[in-house]
């Protein structure tokens, strides 16, 4: 409707463009979701310039949609640019600063990048507590992010002990069901996992799982990724039976979603 009433280039439409790719990000339609982040940016640079906070603000989602689907060259250099953009803008304790450290902070340590991760992630943390304080939702968030890190680098005793601080607040705070609850029962579980406590892992992994599809719905790609975390931690425990099962059941839902990218050497692994 504001396409055929007021343009494609204006304000209120390129808003509403941005928020429809926003939605496609949370339910795990990437692709969409990066078209339309793109030509907001695109639109936005064009119609306010480089420097202008919704500008500035369209890059930040492109990168982390680059991120998530692992163009991690592409998000690096978008997610440093607008960390420099909005130190300049904004100052460099602006809470949209210290979020575009953690963004970055993100991308290094998909990339591998851990050292310079860990000295982001502990950064923001430290400046987050002082600006927004302790239990602000944001500051919880990033001391889940430099626990998160240290699960990368196999450093589970600190990572263990800095994720169960962050699920009693978060529990506290936003309740078992929300996401960011969630994704820490998934890290507390990998832990577990790693530490070869399997029983543990095996039980929290279904309690993401049984979450997620109450949350996101029984084929979103984290449910789904729950479900073959469960065949994964089923197979190290020897019930192959159940783990084949699963990650078939599992495969057969990708390729519905993904169409024909055969992943089965995911069965010959669990075999």
């Amino acid at each position: 409707m504001r396409k055929e009433i007021q343009g494609e280039n204006h304000p209120d439409t390129i808003s509403t463009m941005n928020d429809l790719a926003v939605i496609y990000k949370d339910i795990g339609e990437y692709n969409d979701a990066l078209c339309l982040s793109e030509k907001v940016f695109e639109l936005r640079k064009e119609m306010l310039g480089v420097r202008h906070p919704d500008t500035v603000s369209s890059m930040n989602n492109v990168s982390l949609i680059y991120n998530y689907i692992g163009r991690y060259d592409h998000a690096l250099e978008l997610a440093d640019q607008v960390l420099r953009l909005r130190k300049e803008i904004l100052g460099e304790k602006h809470p949209d600063t210290i979020a575009s450290m953690n963004n970055l902070g993100l991308v290094y340590s998909s990339v591998g990048n851990y050292e310079a991760a860990l000295s982001l992630a502990r950064k923001v943390y430290g400046i987050s507590q002082k600006i927004l304080g302790r239990n602000h939702p944001k500051t919880i968030t990033y001391l889940n992010n430099l626990a998160y890190i240290y699960v990368r680098v196999g450093n589970y005793k600190q990572a263990k002990s800095l994720l169960n601080k962050v699920l009693d607040l978060r529990n506290e705070i936003l309740g078992l069901q929300h996401p960011d609850t969630i994704s820490t029962l998934y890290y507390l579980a990998k832990i577990y996992y790693e530490n070869g406590k399997l029983d543990e892992a095996l039980s929290l992994a279904k309690q993401v799982a049984k979450l997620r599809e109450e949350v996101l719905g029984k084929n979103h790609p984290d449910t789904v990724s729950s479900l073959f975390d469960i065949s994964v931690i089923q197979s190290k425990k020897g019930d192959k039976i159940n783990a084949l099962e699963l990650t078939k059941y599992v495969l057969n839902i990708r390729m519905k979603i993904l169409g024909k990218i055969i992943q089965i050497l995911w069965v010959q692994w669990i075999i």
